[in-house]
């Protein structure tokens, strides 16, 4: 039986290979080297990195990246990362903020899904009736948000309406408006499932390592 090899990662090369852009999140990007590899090593010689820039070819945007081991050796490190969204977040709002960081370039869409990936947040917490504005209000009213929070998710629900009912008035959407509305579900996200789960886990950890074997 042939067994499927786990890639370990991209490799610090000429191309830099990975699924998106984690500039513009353009699926099976065209990220190139410029100019040469570079060698660094800290004042004790004891921290020697392989560095490279790469430029993607669709948003001009650059990526910083190094490998411990060299040219032709899987990268340690990479500047800007790509989004990546936590298992922690219940599976409905995980696909919709997916949805939203895959579909930046298309701003409505992606507004939309960051919309909607709140909106699964809350009814996952059991805010489910009536419509997004009393359930953020609610949500703030029992402390399972901040009012800040409420205010920033407001702020979205404004936008992706302006968006879902194509109103004449309102201005088309920006980039800004677009990383506003994905960065506060990010946000969202960690502050109600993420962080708690983490702690669940490290508590879990210590827990664990203070029980006595027997």
């Amino acid at each position: 039986m042939i067994v499927a090899m786990k890639t370990p990662g991209p490799i610090l090369a000429t191309q830099l290979v990975v699924q998106r852009c984690p500039h513009c999140n353009v699926d099976q990007p065209s990220i190139i080297l410029l100019g040469g590899h570079m060698d660094t090593n800290n004042h004790t010689n004891t921290k020697k990195r392989t560095w490279a820039i790469y430029r993607c070819n669709r948003c001009g945007g650059c990526v910083l990246c190094c490998s411990i081991s060299g040219v032709g050796h899987v990268i340690t490190e990479m500047y800007p990362k790509p989004d990546t969204v936590s298992d922690s977040i219940p599976p409905n709002a995980r696909q919709f903020l997916e949805d939203a960081i895959m579909s930046r370039a298309a701003r409505s869409a992606s507004i939309m899904s960051a919309n909607s990936s709140i909106d699964a947040m809350l009814k996952h917490k059991k805010y489910t009736d009536g419509h997004l504005y009393p359930r953020i209000e609610q949500a703030a009213k029992e402390h399972v948000i901040t009012q800040a929070m409420a205010e920033w998710a407001h702020d979205v629900r404004m936008i992706a309406n302006d968006m879902r009912h194509a109103d004449v008035d309102a201005p088309a959407p920006t980039d800004e408006d677009v990383d506003g509305c994905i960065e506060f579900a990010k946000a969202l996200a960690e502050y109600l499932f993420v962080l708690p789960e983490r702690v669940r886990r490290s508590r879990s950890t210590k827990s664990s390592e203070a029980t006595p074997q027997p």
